[in-house]
């Protein structure tokens, strides 16, 4: 794992020690219904942040315009954002609602809140707390920093050696 960078010291510190290894699967349902990994997602060579929201979550519709303008600043070139909504499959059609109506245009994908909680304890070996939850994985799929609640953008910017979208 690479050295503490000051996004990962600070996500760090939130939770009270380093992030863990990521191990185990997150089975995930596209917009479209089909069954998917999380890991699917990933692209080698660029990070990728995983936004954990639903529908309902007033801290989360704050984040999406501030989420969205990552995306776009850093969707091209070192940062994959993908949204996952824990109000589970059955709730697709309002989830895509919802994501037109943020104007989100990263990807999004749904599973139920248990399959999150328990993907997310073995990505972390911490409890699901809500949403919004961030996961940030390296170039190679590994799992780096996690934190819940509002995400530093700032941190991440020069995380990601650029500056502010």
């Amino acid at each position: 794992m690479r050295a503490c960078s000051c996004l990962l010291l600070i996500m760090s510190l939130a939770l009270g020690g380093p992030p863990a290894s990521a191990t185990g699967v997150l089975e995930v349902s596209t917009l479209d219904g089909e069954r998917a990994r999380l890991a699917d997602y990933f692209e080698s060579g660029r990070r990728t942040l995983v936004m954990i929201w639903t529908t309902y979550c007033e801290v989360c519709a704050r984040e999406f315009p501030r989420i969205e303008a990552l995306h776009q600043a850093h969707g091209d070139k070192d940062l994959k954002v993908l949204g996952l909504a824990a109000d589970g499959p059955g709730a697709r059609d309002t989830v895509r609602r919802t994501l037109n109506e943020r104007a989100a245009s990263f990807d999004s994908v749904v599973a139920e809140r248990a399959e999150i909680a328990a993907g997310y304890h073995r990505y972390t070996g911490k409890t699901f707390a809500g949403t919004p939850t961030y996961l940030l994985f390296d170039e190679s799929g590994e799992l780096t920093a996690h934190l819940t609640g509002p995400l530093d953008i700032a941190a991440l910017e020069r995380e990601l050696g650029a500056g502010s979208p």
